[in-house]
């Protein structure tokens, strides 16, 4: 999400608010529900996973990771992965935190466990390890769509592990027209990629100007 969902929101808000001053970090979840309720940040985009605490969600978007492999990896000619495939090759799992939310992601760590490669919780660095090799890796489709410029290919997976990512703001916030600009953008990119089959992690924006 950080990578282009964000960058294109905050061109946009430039476009409308030309002296706002922008301020973005990426943290954990906790850790930005946590600054979005002290008022310290004005908008998280989050997992939605985690407690918001006096943080107000504005939107919650969920949709379904997808696998990702080198674009010459054997499974990049099927239009689907089967749960059975993922048997057949290393495997690069984000962890238990990530896939035990639901039934197939736990079906998936029992069908991976004598093949796992190894175990990260980022979706970038999951993408990175299975460039040029054999292995594969079942990731958020945000992350999976930006690597897909870069010699990785994205296919669907026949079960459901889903992504749900939410976007918070504090009570200040919820009625400034920068943050509301940025939540609408945001919101329009998100929606954009509808078509398309964000863990642990996620970023704040503080606005000024």
């Amino acid at each position: 999400m950080s990578f282009n969902i964000v960058p294109d929101a905050i061109q946009q808000l430039r476009t409308r608010f030309p002296e706002a001053r922008t301020t973005i970090a990426v943290r954990s979840s906790t850790e930005i529900v946590s600054s979005v309720a002290s008022r310290l940040t004005d908008v998280g985009l989050v997992d939605a996973g985690v407690s918001f605490l006096d943080a107000k969600c504005v939107a919650t978007f969920e949709r379904n990771s997808v696998c990702v492999m080198d674009q010459k990896h054997p499974l990049a000619e099927s239009e689907r992965v089967r749960l059975e495939d993922f048997s057949r090759y290393p495997f690069v799992s984000l962890g238990e935190l990530y896939f035990r939310r639901s039934r197939d992601g736990a079906r998936l760590l029992e069908v991976t466990a004598a093949n796992t490669v190894a175990d990260i919780f980022q979706s970038f660095l999951a993408c990175a390890l299975v460039r040029g090799g054999r292995s594969l890796a079942v990731v958020d489709p945000f992350t999976a769509g930006f690597y897909s410029e870069f010699g990785l290919a994205l296919r669907p997976i026949e079960f459901d592990i889903p992504f749900r990512i939410s976007i918070i703001v504090n009570d200040r916030s919820a009625t400034g027209a920068a943050a509301g600009k940025v939540i609408e953008a945001m919101t329009d990119l998100i929606g954009r990629q509808s078509s398309l089959p964000a863990a642990g992690h996620g970023c704040f924006l503080s606005l000024s100007g």
